[in-house]
């Protein structure tokens, strides 16, 4: 770098530096805040009422264990349509209707379309068995 170009160089920076002692007002508006994101859920508050706790438990391990097993195939998340839970000799049984189709905006059952989560007594899922 020449002696010419360093002095204009800090000519330059000097007229940057001038600048900065002027101040300036920055309004931001902030967006409305978002409404509440609808109940996105295949339980509906008065379907959950009516468990127990236990079956409470047995089908949030039933949804995150056919959720686990979508996301570990790849696949789609599922849209489940309901839920069906019993207790058996070995622990628990929930049946996990899948969503078939949809007729007038409102879901409908596909024969086939559901799995079977078994639980044992311990919360572990012995085995997910698929419509057929």
């Amino acid at each position: 770098m020449t002696k010419s170009m360093l002095i204009v160089s800090l000519l330059w920076l000097l007229g940057l530096a001038g600048g900065c002692d002027s101040t300036r007002t920055v309004t931001a508006t902030v967006p409305p805040a978002m409404p509440p994101p609808a109940w996105n859920s295949p339980l509906s508050p008065d379907e959950v009422k009516e468990w127990s706790p236990q079956e409470a438990k047995a089908v949030l391990v039933a949804w995150a264990a056919v959720m686990r097993e979508s996301k570990q195939a790849g696949g789609p998340v599922p849209d489940i349509m309901k839920f069906v839970v019993k207790p058996v000799p070995t622990g628990w049984e929930v049946h996990v209707q899948y969503v078939g189709g949809y007729v007038d905006g409102k879901p409908i059952p596909m024969s086939g379309n559901f799995a079977v989560v078994e639980i044992d007594p311990n919360w572990k899922i012995i085995r997910i068995v698929g419509g057929a």
